[in-house]
């Protein structure tokens, strides 16, 4: 299913689930900084996208897509794809009632969450809907 991803200049087409994504990843950063990154004046800045075309932080279903079990190293056939950890927008409270943060893990394609005061630093792509 290699196939299924259509690179476009610096985006990327997931044909199997309409989403377009960005090719150029950011970071590591903590989430404090991706909220300041995405919420704010550098998003636009720095990806040269805008927030009101729909650009986001992948859900955590949106990013479990481009995981691939047989890989590994990355687990994604997603071109260029990084061995690292990304960033999702899905989060709970924990037990603490503290926010905690989802993200997938592409070295073996695995999810976890990190509470957002753990100060872990990881890697954001930003994603879009394309309506058919």
């Amino acid at each position: 299913m290699e196939n299924r991803f259509e690179v476009k200049d610096n985006l990327i087409v997931d044909t199997a689930t309409n989403l377009e994504w960005q090719k150029e990843v950011y970071g590591p950063i903590t989430f404090d900084d991706v909220v300041g990154f995405v919420g704010l004046i550098k998003f636009d800045e720095v990806t040269g996208l805008k927030l009101e075309h729909g650009w986001r932080l992948p859900t955590i279903k949106e990013l479990v897509t481009l995981i691939e079990y047989d890989r590994c190293k990355p687990a994604s056939a997603f071109p260029d794809m990084l061995s690292s950890c990304f960033w999702s927008a899905s989060s709970y409270n924990n037990t603490d009632d503290r926010r905690t943060f989802f993200f997938v893990n592409f070295v073996y394609g695995t999810v976890g969450s990190f509470c957002k005061v753990d100060g872990a630093r990881l890697y954001v792509r930003c994603v879009r809907f394309i309506p058919i």
